[in-house]
Protein backbone atom coordinates (compact mmCIF):
# COMPACT_ATOMS: atom_id res chain seq x y z
CA UNK A 1 0.00 0.00 0.00
CA UNK A 2 2.38 2.45 0.71
CA UNK A 3 4.30 1.74 -2.53
CA UNK A 4 1.54 2.39 -4.22
CA UNK A 5 1.06 5.68 -2.72
CA UNK A 6 4.92 6.55 -2.93
CA UNK A 7 4.27 5.39 -7.09
CA UNK A 8 0.92 7.80 -7.21
CA UNK A 9 2.47 10.49 -5.59
CA UNK A 10 5.55 10.12 -8.54
CA UNK A 11 2.35 9.80 -11.35
CA UNK A 12 1.19 13.21 -10.33
CA UNK A 13 4.31 15.06 -9.96
CA UNK A 14 5.97 13.51 -13.34
CA UNK A 15 2.25 14.49 -14.78
CA UNK A 16 3.02 18.21 -12.88
CA UNK A 17 6.32 18.22 -14.53
CA UNK A 18 4.58 17.31 -18.08
CA UNK A 19 2.15 20.12 -17.87
CA UNK A 20 4.73 22.47 -16.69
CA UNK A 21 6.57 21.68 -20.04
CA UNK A 22 3.88 23.40 -22.02
CA UNK A 23 5.39 26.61 -20.94
CA UNK A 24 7.86 27.19 -22.97
CA UNK A 25 11.92 28.47 -21.73
CA UNK A 26 12.62 31.72 -22.37
CA UNK A 27 15.08 34.86 -21.39
CA UNK A 28 14.38 38.43 -22.36
CA UNK A 29 17.05 40.89 -22.78
CA UNK A 30 16.49 44.61 -22.44
CA UNK A 31 17.13 47.66 -24.05
CA UNK A 32 19.38 48.33 -21.11
CA UNK A 33 21.05 44.38 -21.83
CA UNK A 34 19.12 42.81 -18.60
CA UNK A 35 17.95 39.52 -18.83
CA UNK A 36 14.75 38.60 -17.53
CA UNK A 37 13.98 34.56 -17.19
CA UNK A 38 10.17 34.36 -18.47
CA UNK A 39 7.74 31.44 -19.22
CA UNK A 40 5.18 31.44 -21.73
CA UNK A 41 1.98 29.43 -22.91
CA UNK A 42 0.37 29.98 -25.72
CA UNK A 43 -2.91 29.08 -26.98
CA UNK A 44 -3.34 25.93 -28.21
CA UNK A 45 -4.59 26.25 -31.72
CA UNK A 46 -2.08 29.26 -32.03
CA UNK A 47 0.70 26.76 -31.30
CA UNK A 48 -0.59 24.55 -34.32
CA UNK A 49 -0.26 27.23 -36.39
CA UNK A 50 -3.45 28.51 -36.37
CA UNK A 51 -3.63 31.84 -38.47
CA UNK A 52 -5.75 35.21 -38.11
CA UNK A 53 -7.51 34.01 -34.45
CA UNK A 54 -6.73 36.93 -31.68
CA UNK A 55 -6.24 36.24 -28.10
CA UNK A 56 -6.00 37.88 -24.96
CA UNK A 57 -2.68 38.20 -22.92
CA UNK A 58 -2.50 37.38 -18.64
CA UNK A 59 0.53 38.43 -17.02
CA UNK A 60 1.15 37.14 -13.99
CA UNK A 61 3.62 38.28 -11.23
CA UNK A 62 4.55 35.79 -8.37
CA UNK A 63 5.14 36.52 -5.09
CA UNK A 64 8.25 36.75 -3.12
CA UNK A 65 9.18 33.04 -2.67
CA UNK A 66 8.93 32.26 -6.00
CA UNK A 67 11.89 34.76 -6.60
CA UNK A 68 15.15 33.14 -8.27
CA UNK A 69 17.00 32.12 -11.60
CA UNK A 70 15.57 29.07 -12.09
CA UNK A 71 12.76 29.78 -14.56
CA UNK A 72 10.81 27.61 -12.67
CA UNK A 73 9.33 28.46 -9.06
CA UNK A 74 7.46 31.45 -10.73
CA UNK A 75 4.77 29.08 -12.03
CA UNK A 76 4.06 27.19 -8.27
CA UNK A 77 1.11 29.03 -7.94
CA UNK A 78 -1.65 30.00 -10.59
CA UNK A 79 0.66 27.63 -13.48
CA UNK A 80 -1.32 24.78 -13.11
CA UNK A 81 -4.98 26.84 -13.80
CA UNK A 82 -3.96 27.85 -17.08
CA UNK A 83 -3.35 24.67 -17.96
CA UNK A 84 -6.66 23.02 -16.86
CA UNK A 85 -7.29 21.51 -20.52
CA UNK A 86 -11.11 22.77 -19.41
CA UNK A 87 -9.45 26.16 -19.48
CA UNK A 88 -7.27 26.12 -22.21
CA UNK A 89 -10.27 25.15 -24.11
CA UNK A 90 -12.70 27.84 -22.83
CA UNK A 91 -9.96 30.45 -22.43
CA UNK A 92 -7.34 30.29 -25.18
CA UNK A 93 -4.40 33.17 -24.39
CA UNK A 94 -0.89 33.90 -24.28
CA UNK A 95 0.42 34.04 -20.53
CA UNK A 96 3.68 34.92 -18.89
CA UNK A 97 5.43 34.05 -16.15
CA UNK A 98 8.17 36.55 -15.76
CA UNK A 99 10.46 35.50 -12.91
CA UNK A 100 12.07 38.23 -10.57
CA UNK A 101 15.39 37.62 -9.09
CA UNK A 102 15.85 37.23 -5.67
CA UNK A 103 17.67 40.55 -5.19
CA UNK A 104 14.57 42.19 -6.81
CA UNK A 105 11.00 43.13 -5.19
CA UNK A 106 8.88 43.86 -9.06
CA UNK A 107 7.32 47.16 -8.23
CA UNK A 108 10.11 48.78 -5.62
CA UNK A 109 14.01 48.82 -5.30
CA UNK A 110 13.66 47.10 -2.20
CA UNK A 111 11.38 45.15 0.26
CA UNK A 112 8.81 48.24 1.38
CA UNK A 113 9.91 48.75 5.13
CA UNK A 114 5.69 48.88 6.46
CA UNK A 115 3.07 47.40 4.41
CA UNK A 116 0.77 49.89 6.11
CA UNK A 117 -1.32 51.46 3.14
CA UNK A 118 -0.49 54.85 4.33
CA UNK A 119 3.06 54.02 4.67
CA UNK A 120 3.74 52.45 1.31
CA UNK A 121 6.06 54.65 -1.45
CA UNK A 122 4.11 57.18 -3.24
CA UNK A 123 6.22 57.57 -5.78
CA UNK A 124 9.22 56.03 -7.62
CA UNK A 125 10.93 55.62 -11.35
CA UNK A 126 10.26 52.50 -12.45
CA UNK A 127 12.27 49.52 -11.19
CA UNK A 128 14.84 48.18 -13.64
CA UNK A 129 12.92 44.73 -13.25
CA UNK A 130 9.81 46.30 -14.31
CA UNK A 131 11.23 48.06 -16.79
CA UNK A 132 12.45 44.24 -18.11
CA UNK A 133 8.52 43.30 -18.21
CA UNK A 134 7.18 46.34 -19.69
CA UNK A 135 9.42 45.75 -22.33
CA UNK A 136 8.84 42.14 -22.56
CA UNK A 137 4.76 43.10 -23.04
CA UNK A 138 5.54 45.50 -25.49
CA UNK A 139 6.96 42.43 -27.81
CA UNK A 140 4.10 41.04 -27.68
CA UNK A 141 1.77 43.75 -27.74
CA UNK A 142 3.16 44.02 -30.89
CA UNK A 143 2.33 40.52 -32.40
CA UNK A 144 -0.67 40.26 -34.79
CA UNK A 145 -2.41 37.86 -33.07
CA UNK A 146 -2.36 39.18 -28.95
CA UNK A 147 -5.65 41.08 -28.57
CA UNK A 148 -4.95 44.61 -27.54
CA UNK A 149 -8.13 45.19 -25.96
CA UNK A 150 -8.25 41.93 -23.46
CA UNK A 151 -4.74 42.31 -21.81
CA UNK A 152 -4.81 41.79 -17.72
CA UNK A 153 -2.44 41.12 -14.72
CA UNK A 154 -3.13 39.10 -12.21
CA UNK A 155 -0.21 39.60 -9.03
CA UNK A 156 -0.37 37.76 -5.75
CA UNK A 157 1.34 39.33 -2.51
CA UNK A 158 4.68 41.02 -4.03
CA UNK A 159 2.80 40.43 -7.09
CA UNK A 160 -0.24 41.74 -5.62
CA UNK A 161 1.69 45.31 -5.23
CA UNK A 162 3.38 44.57 -8.48
CA UNK A 163 -0.41 44.89 -10.52
CA UNK A 164 -1.22 48.17 -8.72
CA UNK A 165 2.14 49.75 -9.55
CA UNK A 166 1.61 48.60 -13.27
CA UNK A 167 -1.78 49.72 -13.45
CA UNK A 168 -1.22 53.20 -11.92
CA UNK A 169 2.06 53.45 -14.47
CA UNK A 170 0.40 52.28 -17.38
CA UNK A 171 -3.82 52.55 -17.27
CA UNK A 172 -4.44 52.72 -20.92
CA UNK A 173 -2.59 49.41 -21.20
CA UNK A 174 -4.90 46.65 -19.08
CA UNK A 175 -8.57 45.57 -19.07
CA UNK A 176 -8.60 43.73 -15.91
CA UNK A 177 -6.45 43.78 -12.82
CA UNK A 178 -6.50 41.12 -10.36
CA UNK A 179 -4.06 41.75 -6.99
CA UNK A 180 -4.13 39.50 -4.30
CA UNK A 181 -2.66 40.16 -0.95
CA UNK A 182 -1.26 43.07 -2.48
CA UNK A 183 -1.13 46.26 -1.17
CA UNK A 184 -0.17 50.14 -2.98
CA UNK A 185 -0.32 53.62 -1.52
CA UNK A 186 -4.11 54.50 -1.96
CA UNK A 187 -3.26 57.91 -3.08
CA UNK A 188 -1.84 56.36 -6.56
CA UNK A 189 -4.76 54.73 -7.63
CA UNK A 190 -6.94 58.22 -9.02
CA UNK A 191 -5.03 57.89 -11.79
CA UNK A 192 -5.94 54.02 -12.66
CA UNK A 193 -8.38 54.60 -14.94
CA UNK A 194 -9.27 52.49 -17.66
CA UNK A 195 -9.23 48.93 -16.19
CA UNK A 196 -11.92 46.38 -14.47
CA UNK A 197 -10.29 45.30 -10.71
CA UNK A 198 -10.99 42.55 -8.47
CA UNK A 199 -8.98 42.66 -5.41
CA UNK A 200 -8.77 39.38 -2.94
CA UNK A 201 -7.25 39.26 0.69
CA UNK A 202 -7.71 37.32 3.48
CA UNK A 203 -9.11 39.12 6.53
CA UNK A 204 -6.72 37.46 8.72
CA UNK A 205 -3.03 38.18 6.50
CA UNK A 206 -0.29 38.75 9.07
CA UNK A 207 2.24 38.90 6.31
CA UNK A 208 0.72 42.29 3.66
CA UNK A 209 -2.20 43.79 6.07
CA UNK A 210 -5.61 43.45 4.92
CA UNK A 211 -6.00 47.01 5.08
CA UNK A 212 -4.35 47.68 1.89
CA UNK A 213 -6.81 45.93 0.10
CA UNK A 214 -9.37 47.81 1.86
CA UNK A 215 -7.89 51.15 1.45
CA UNK A 216 -6.99 50.53 -2.29
CA UNK A 217 -11.04 49.56 -3.05
CA UNK A 218 -12.01 52.44 -1.03
CA UNK A 219 -10.03 54.91 -3.19
CA UNK A 220 -11.22 52.71 -6.61
CA UNK A 221 -14.43 53.33 -6.01
CA UNK A 222 -14.08 57.15 -5.08
CA UNK A 223 -12.57 57.09 -8.26
CA UNK A 224 -15.22 56.17 -9.94
CA UNK A 225 -13.40 53.48 -11.43
CA UNK A 226 -15.28 49.39 -11.61
CA UNK A 227 -13.93 47.71 -8.92
CA UNK A 228 -15.34 44.41 -7.02
CA UNK A 229 -13.37 43.38 -3.37
CA UNK A 230 -13.75 39.75 -1.89
CA UNK A 231 -12.50 38.95 1.54
CA UNK A 232 -11.88 35.80 3.32
CA UNK A 233 -13.14 35.53 6.29
CA UNK A 234 -10.26 33.52 8.30
CA UNK A 235 -7.77 33.41 5.60
CA UNK A 236 -4.27 33.97 6.50
CA UNK A 237 -1.59 35.12 3.60
CA UNK A 238 -2.40 32.40 0.90
CA UNK A 239 -5.56 33.43 0.02
CA UNK A 240 -4.86 33.17 -3.71
CA UNK A 241 -5.60 29.23 -3.34
CA UNK A 242 -9.42 30.64 -2.33
CA UNK A 243 -9.10 33.65 -5.08
CA UNK A 244 -7.97 30.78 -7.98
CA UNK A 245 -10.94 29.05 -6.37
CA UNK A 246 -13.80 31.67 -6.47
CA UNK A 247 -16.91 31.18 -8.64
CA UNK A 248 -16.59 32.09 -11.92
CA UNK A 249 -12.72 33.75 -11.73
CA UNK A 250 -11.94 33.03 -14.80
CA UNK A 251 -15.40 34.04 -16.48
CA UNK A 252 -15.11 37.48 -14.88
CA UNK A 253 -11.04 37.86 -16.21
CA UNK A 254 -11.64 36.45 -19.54
CA UNK A 255 -15.13 38.92 -20.17
CA UNK A 256 -13.27 42.06 -19.30
CA UNK A 257 -12.29 44.05 -22.70
CA UNK A 258 -11.29 47.63 -22.32
CA UNK A 259 -13.27 50.34 -22.05
CA UNK A 260 -13.80 52.45 -24.34
CA UNK A 261 -13.93 56.63 -24.40
CA UNK A 262 -17.61 57.98 -22.61
CA UNK A 263 -19.25 59.37 -25.14
CA UNK A 264 -20.21 62.14 -22.70
CA UNK A 265 -17.00 63.21 -21.43
CA UNK A 266 -14.46 65.36 -23.31
CA UNK A 267 -10.91 65.30 -21.70
CA UNK A 268 -7.95 68.03 -22.48
CA UNK A 269 -4.60 67.94 -20.49
CA UNK A 270 -3.20 71.47 -20.06
CA UNK A 271 0.28 71.59 -20.21
CA UNK A 272 1.50 74.78 -17.82
CA UNK A 273 5.06 77.03 -18.73
CA UNK A 274 7.60 74.31 -19.58
CA UNK A 275 10.45 76.51 -19.56
CA UNK A 276 12.16 75.32 -16.44
CA UNK A 277 11.94 71.67 -17.52
CA UNK A 278 13.77 72.20 -20.74
CA UNK A 279 16.44 74.36 -19.08
CA UNK A 280 17.52 71.89 -16.33
CA UNK A 281 15.38 69.19 -15.91
CA UNK A 282 15.19 66.78 -18.58
CA UNK A 283 13.82 63.67 -16.94
CA UNK A 284 10.70 65.21 -15.33
CA UNK A 285 10.14 66.71 -19.26
CA UNK A 286 10.55 63.33 -20.55
CA UNK A 287 8.15 61.57 -18.13
CA UNK A 288 6.02 64.50 -18.57
CA UNK A 289 5.34 63.49 -22.49
CA UNK A 290 5.95 59.85 -21.55
CA UNK A 291 2.77 59.81 -19.45
CA UNK A 292 0.76 61.69 -21.87
CA UNK A 293 1.91 59.22 -24.42
CA UNK A 294 0.83 56.56 -21.93
CA UNK A 295 -2.75 57.75 -21.46
CA UNK A 296 -3.20 58.65 -25.37
CA UNK A 297 -6.67 56.32 -25.16
CA UNK A 298 -7.91 59.12 -22.55
CA UNK A 299 -6.57 62.52 -23.86
CA UNK A 300 -8.84 64.04 -26.77
CA UNK A 301 -5.81 67.19 -26.88
CA UNK A 302 -2.99 68.92 -25.01
CA UNK A 303 -3.11 72.64 -24.85
CA UNK A 304 0.00 74.00 -24.20
CA UNK A 305 -0.26 77.63 -22.61
CA UNK A 306 3.23 79.55 -23.64
CA UNK A 307 6.84 79.81 -22.46
CA UNK A 308 7.79 76.20 -24.03
CA UNK A 309 11.51 77.35 -23.82
CA UNK A 310 13.44 79.54 -21.30
CA UNK A 311 15.94 81.83 -23.37
CA UNK A 312 14.68 81.05 -27.04
CA UNK A 313 17.93 78.77 -27.98
CA UNK A 314 17.69 76.50 -31.00
CA UNK A 315 19.09 73.79 -28.50
CA UNK A 316 15.27 74.07 -26.08
CA UNK A 317 12.91 74.09 -29.49
CA UNK A 318 14.97 71.40 -31.18
CA UNK A 319 14.20 69.28 -27.48
CA UNK A 320 11.13 70.41 -27.32
CA UNK A 321 9.86 69.68 -30.88
CA UNK A 322 11.24 66.15 -30.70
CA UNK A 323 8.79 66.20 -27.29
CA UNK A 324 5.70 67.50 -29.29
CA UNK A 325 6.81 65.13 -31.77
CA UNK A 326 6.21 61.96 -29.75
CA UNK A 327 2.33 63.37 -29.31
CA UNK A 328 2.09 63.31 -33.41
CA UNK A 329 3.58 60.02 -33.18
CA UNK A 330 0.85 59.11 -31.05
CA UNK A 331 -1.90 60.70 -32.62
CA UNK A 332 -3.04 63.47 -29.83
CA UNK A 333 -4.08 66.72 -31.03
CA UNK A 334 -2.59 69.20 -29.76
CA UNK A 335 -1.93 73.69 -29.78
CA UNK A 336 0.45 75.93 -28.42
CA UNK A 337 0.62 79.30 -27.50
CA UNK A 338 3.97 81.38 -27.51
CA UNK A 339 4.88 82.68 -24.44
CA UNK A 340 7.49 85.83 -23.31
CA UNK A 341 10.13 83.39 -23.45
CA UNK A 342 9.62 81.89 -27.15
CA UNK A 343 9.31 85.86 -28.67
CA UNK A 344 12.33 88.19 -28.96
CA UNK A 345 15.33 89.07 -31.25
CA UNK A 346 17.34 86.35 -30.18
CA UNK A 347 17.94 84.01 -27.75
CA UNK A 348 18.50 85.59 -23.82
CA UNK A 349 16.44 88.42 -25.25
CA UNK A 350 12.78 87.78 -23.56
CA UNK A 351 9.87 89.92 -25.70
CA UNK A 352 12.22 92.62 -26.48
CA UNK A 353 10.41 92.92 -29.69
CA UNK A 354 8.09 90.89 -31.43
CA UNK A 355 9.82 88.06 -33.38
CA UNK A 356 8.88 84.74 -33.50
CA UNK A 357 11.43 83.46 -35.97
CA UNK A 358 12.99 80.97 -33.90
CA UNK A 359 9.39 79.43 -32.56
CA UNK A 360 7.98 78.74 -36.58
CA UNK A 361 11.05 77.77 -37.76
CA UNK A 362 10.74 74.66 -35.45
CA UNK A 363 7.02 74.27 -35.42
CA UNK A 364 6.04 75.25 -39.13
CA UNK A 365 3.11 75.80 -40.75
CA UNK A 366 3.12 74.22 -43.23
CA UNK A 367 3.29 70.77 -40.30
CA UNK A 368 0.53 71.96 -38.77
CA UNK A 369 -1.37 72.45 -41.65
CA UNK A 370 -1.21 68.62 -42.52
CA UNK A 371 -3.27 67.70 -39.34
CA UNK A 372 -6.95 66.22 -39.35
CA UNK A 373 -7.76 68.95 -36.73
CA UNK A 374 -6.37 72.13 -37.89
CA UNK A 375 -8.60 75.34 -38.20
CA UNK A 376 -6.61 78.49 -39.15
CA UNK A 377 -3.77 80.78 -38.71
CA UNK A 378 -4.05 84.89 -38.51
CA UNK A 379 -1.41 85.60 -41.06
CA UNK A 380 -1.74 82.40 -42.94
CA UNK A 381 2.56 82.45 -42.18
CA UNK A 382 2.67 81.63 -38.71
CA UNK A 383 1.45 79.44 -35.63
CA UNK A 384 1.18 82.94 -33.83
CA UNK A 385 -2.61 83.14 -33.55
CA UNK A 386 -3.80 80.05 -34.79
CA UNK A 387 -6.93 77.60 -34.12
CA UNK A 388 -7.53 73.39 -34.39
CA UNK A 389 -10.86 71.96 -34.34
CA UNK A 390 -12.07 68.59 -32.78
CA UNK A 391 -15.30 66.66 -32.21
CA UNK A 392 -15.07 64.87 -28.49
CA UNK A 393 -17.43 63.88 -25.37
CA UNK A 394 -20.25 64.43 -28.64
CA UNK A 395 -19.57 68.15 -28.85
CA UNK A 396 -17.44 70.06 -31.90
CA UNK A 397 -14.58 72.21 -30.12
CA UNK A 398 -12.75 75.42 -31.56
CA UNK A 399 -9.47 76.20 -29.48
CA UNK A 400 -8.33 79.42 -30.07
CA UNK A 401 -4.11 79.65 -29.43
CA UNK A 402 -3.19 83.14 -28.96
CA UNK A 403 0.22 84.94 -28.87
CA UNK A 404 1.63 86.91 -25.66
CA UNK A 405 0.28 90.13 -25.56
CA UNK A 406 -1.79 89.47 -28.80
CA UNK A 407 -2.75 92.66 -30.76
CA UNK A 408 -5.99 94.37 -31.63
CA UNK A 409 -5.22 92.88 -35.05
CA UNK A 410 -5.22 89.08 -33.85
CA UNK A 411 -8.11 90.11 -31.48
CA UNK A 412 -10.21 91.10 -34.44
CA UNK A 413 -9.10 87.97 -36.68
CA UNK A 414 -10.35 86.03 -33.57
CA UNK A 415 -13.71 87.47 -33.54
CA UNK A 416 -14.29 86.67 -37.09
CA UNK A 417 -12.98 83.23 -35.88
CA UNK A 418 -15.43 82.58 -33.34
CA UNK A 419 -18.45 84.08 -34.53
CA UNK A 420 -18.34 82.12 -37.93
CA UNK A 421 -18.08 79.20 -35.98
CA UNK A 422 -21.36 79.31 -33.63
CA UNK A 423 -21.94 75.74 -33.69
CA UNK A 424 -18.84 75.24 -32.07
CA UNK A 425 -17.60 75.63 -28.01
CA UNK A 426 -14.83 77.57 -27.59
CA UNK A 427 -11.66 77.25 -25.76
CA UNK A 428 -9.07 80.16 -25.45
CA UNK A 429 -5.71 79.31 -25.01
CA UNK A 430 -3.14 82.32 -24.48
CA UNK A 431 -0.26 82.76 -22.09
CA UNK A 432 -0.73 85.99 -20.05
CA UNK A 433 -4.02 86.36 -18.74
CA UNK A 434 -5.25 85.83 -14.84
CA UNK A 435 -3.08 87.28 -12.15
CA UNK A 436 -2.19 84.94 -9.23
CA UNK A 437 -5.16 86.69 -7.01
CA UNK A 438 -7.70 85.00 -9.47
CA UNK A 439 -8.56 88.64 -11.56
CA UNK A 440 -7.89 89.78 -14.29
CA UNK A 441 -3.84 90.98 -15.61
CA UNK A 442 -4.52 94.59 -15.56
CA UNK A 443 -3.07 97.69 -14.53
CA UNK A 444 -0.83 97.30 -11.36
CA UNK A 445 0.25 93.72 -11.74
CA UNK A 446 3.42 92.41 -13.06
CA UNK A 447 4.21 90.73 -15.68
CA UNK A 448 1.72 92.42 -18.09
CA UNK A 449 2.83 92.21 -21.54
CA UNK A 450 3.16 96.01 -22.06
CA UNK A 451 5.64 96.38 -19.35
CA UNK A 452 8.02 93.70 -21.81
CA UNK A 453 9.59 95.94 -25.21
CA UNK A 454 6.80 94.34 -27.15
CA UNK A 455 4.48 96.71 -25.30
CA UNK A 456 6.88 99.79 -26.27
CA UNK A 457 6.95 99.19 -29.55
CA UNK A 458 5.76 102.01 -32.50
CA UNK A 459 2.84 101.11 -33.84
CA UNK A 460 1.75 97.37 -32.10
CA UNK A 461 -0.91 97.05 -29.67
CA UNK A 462 -0.70 94.75 -27.24
CA UNK A 463 -3.34 93.39 -24.71
CA UNK A 464 -3.13 92.07 -20.85
CA UNK A 465 -6.19 89.67 -19.46
CA UNK A 466 -8.86 92.81 -19.28
CA UNK A 467 -7.92 93.51 -22.97
CA UNK A 468 -8.38 90.31 -24.50
CA UNK A 469 -11.84 89.75 -22.10
CA UNK A 470 -13.15 93.47 -22.74
CA UNK A 471 -12.43 93.18 -26.63
CA UNK A 472 -12.64 89.46 -27.30
CA UNK A 473 -13.98 86.67 -24.72
CA UNK A 474 -16.55 88.52 -23.32
CA UNK A 475 -18.38 89.19 -26.71
CA UNK A 476 -18.88 85.51 -27.75
CA UNK A 477 -21.72 83.05 -26.03
CA UNK A 478 -19.99 80.16 -27.29
CA UNK A 479 -16.27 80.62 -25.43
CA UNK A 480 -16.52 78.57 -22.45
CA UNK A 481 -13.49 78.72 -21.11
CA UNK A 482 -9.86 80.62 -20.81
CA UNK A 483 -6.34 78.70 -20.16
CA UNK A 484 -3.15 80.53 -19.05
CA UNK A 485 0.07 80.51 -17.47
CA UNK A 486 2.64 83.17 -17.34
CA UNK A 487 1.89 84.52 -13.69
CA UNK A 488 4.37 83.42 -10.81
CA UNK A 489 3.44 84.03 -6.63
CA UNK A 490 1.17 80.94 -6.04
CA UNK A 491 1.23 80.20 -10.14
CA UNK A 492 -2.69 79.33 -9.64
CA UNK A 493 -6.11 81.32 -10.33
CA UNK A 494 -9.30 81.00 -11.10
CA UNK A 495 -12.14 83.40 -11.82
CA UNK A 496 -15.77 82.82 -13.33
CA UNK A 497 -17.06 85.37 -15.45
CA UNK A 498 -20.42 86.33 -17.45
CA UNK A 499 -20.20 87.63 -20.56
CA UNK A 500 -22.58 89.88 -22.38
CA UNK A 501 -25.11 86.67 -23.34
CA UNK A 502 -25.21 85.78 -19.92
CA UNK A 503 -22.88 82.68 -20.71
CA UNK A 504 -20.49 82.10 -17.93
CA UNK A 505 -16.32 81.64 -18.66
CA UNK A 506 -14.12 79.75 -16.45
CA UNK A 507 -11.23 81.16 -16.54
CA UNK A 508 -7.66 79.24 -14.85
CA UNK A 509 -4.16 80.39 -14.36
CA UNK A 510 -2.08 77.61 -13.57
CA UNK A 511 2.04 77.65 -13.84
CA UNK A 512 4.94 75.73 -11.59
CA UNK A 513 7.86 76.74 -12.79
CA UNK A 514 10.79 78.03 -10.81
CA UNK A 515 9.98 80.77 -9.36
CA UNK A 516 6.57 79.95 -7.96
CA UNK A 517 5.81 79.58 -4.84
CA UNK A 518 7.11 75.66 -3.28
CA UNK A 519 8.15 74.83 -7.63
CA UNK A 520 10.27 71.99 -6.90
CA UNK A 521 12.24 70.20 -10.05
CA UNK A 522 11.01 72.41 -12.30
CA UNK A 523 7.06 72.34 -11.72
CA UNK A 524 7.55 68.48 -10.60
CA UNK A 525 5.73 67.65 -13.74
CA UNK A 526 2.31 69.03 -13.05
CA UNK A 527 -0.50 69.30 -15.25
CA UNK A 528 -3.97 70.38 -15.28
CA UNK A 529 -6.40 67.03 -16.96
CA UNK A 530 -9.88 69.18 -18.01
CA UNK A 531 -13.17 66.82 -18.40
CA UNK A 532 -16.26 68.55 -20.13
CA UNK A 533 -18.86 66.32 -18.79
CA UNK A 534 -22.10 66.92 -20.83
CA UNK A 535 -24.04 64.52 -19.29
CA UNK A 536 -23.67 65.91 -15.75
CA UNK A 537 -23.32 69.48 -17.44
CA UNK A 538 -20.08 69.99 -15.46
CA UNK A 539 -16.30 70.95 -15.57
CA UNK A 540 -14.08 68.64 -13.67
CA UNK A 541 -10.33 69.78 -12.96
CA UNK A 542 -7.52 67.68 -11.91
CA UNK A 543 -3.77 68.89 -10.99
CA UNK A 544 -1.66 65.89 -12.17
CA UNK A 545 2.26 65.33 -10.63
CA UNK A 546 3.66 62.81 -13.83
CA UNK A 547 7.05 63.10 -11.90
CA UNK A 548 5.39 62.23 -8.56
CA UNK A 549 2.78 60.08 -9.78
CA UNK A 550 0.07 61.39 -7.59
CA UNK A 551 -2.45 64.35 -7.40
CA UNK A 552 -2.02 67.81 -6.04
CA UNK A 553 -2.86 67.69 -2.26
CA UNK A 554 -4.88 71.54 -2.91
CA UNK A 555 -8.24 72.04 -3.45
CA UNK A 556 -7.14 75.31 -5.46
CA UNK A 557 -5.95 72.72 -8.01
CA UNK A 558 -8.63 70.02 -8.03
CA UNK A 559 -12.26 71.19 -8.08
CA UNK A 560 -15.86 70.81 -10.13
CA UNK A 561 -18.07 73.89 -12.07
CA UNK A 562 -21.12 72.92 -12.36
CA UNK A 563 -21.88 74.31 -16.18
CA UNK A 564 -24.63 77.23 -16.13
CA UNK A 565 -27.70 76.20 -18.44
CA UNK A 566 -27.11 79.67 -20.25
CA UNK A 567 -23.45 77.76 -21.37
CA UNK A 568 -23.39 76.13 -24.85
CA UNK A 569 -23.15 71.97 -24.35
Amino acid sequence: MKQLSILFGLWLISLSLVAQNEYERKTFISSKGNSLNYRLLRPEAEAKGTKGEKYPLVLFLHGGGERGNDNEKQLTHGGQMFLNPANREQYPAFVLFPQCPVEGYWAYAERPASFLPAEMPLSQGITPIFQSVKELLDTYLAMPQVDKERIYVIGLSMGGMGAFDLACRFPELFAAVIPICGTVNPQRLVNAQGANYRIFHGDSDNVVPVEGSRAAYEALKSAGIDVEYIEFPGCNHGSWTPAFNYPGFMDWLFAQKKKGKDKDKARFVILPDTQTYVEKHPKVLDGYFGWIVENRRNIDAVIQVGDITQENYPAEWWIMKNQFARLDKAGIPYTIAWGNHDIGSKPMKCSDVYNTDIANHYFPLIEKKQKSYWGDTADGKTLDNHYITLKAGGVDWLIMSLAFGPSDESLDWANQMVASNPDKVVIVNTHAYLYSDSTLLDEGDSWRPQNYGIGKEEGRTVNDGKGIWEKFVSQHPNIIAVFCGHVLHTGVGTLVSEGKHGNKVYQMLANYQRGVKDSQNGGEGYLRIITFDKKKKEIDVKTYSTWNKAYHPSPEHNFVFSLSPCNPH
